[in-house]
């Protein structure tokens, strides 16, 4: 997962529905093998944090890099992180996020 998460900087061009339709057909293929799989339940809505508020996070602990507060920027990325978001930063000043 960390690899992919450095190859694409946690970008898909494969939609949810997609890797759905993906995953049903892996479980078919498998049951044809005779393998099972039980599925979690996949929930349409986000859980935790709101993306609104990650984004405004994300430009808090910009503003802090910016005034050299790394104990803040510190502490806003590992607020983020206890809430299963991963933040990538990119040598542009630009800061990606997803979901664990």
């Amino acid at each position: 997962k960390q690899g992919n998460l450095l190859n694409h900087q946690g970008q898909s061009k494969t939609t949810g529905d997609q890797l759905r339709a993906q995953w049903q057909a892996l479980v078919c293929l498998a049951q044809v093998l005779g393998l099972e799989s039980s599925p979690r339940e996949i929930d349409s809505t986000p859980l935790g944090i709101a993306d609104t508020e990650i984004e405004l996070l994300i430009e808090a602990r910009q503003t802090a890099r910016q005034r050299k507060d790394y104990q803040e920027s510190d502490l806003i990325r590992d607020q983020l992180k206890a809430q299963g978001i991963s933040l990538i930063d990119q040598g542009n000043g630009v800061t990606r996020w997803h979901r664990d």
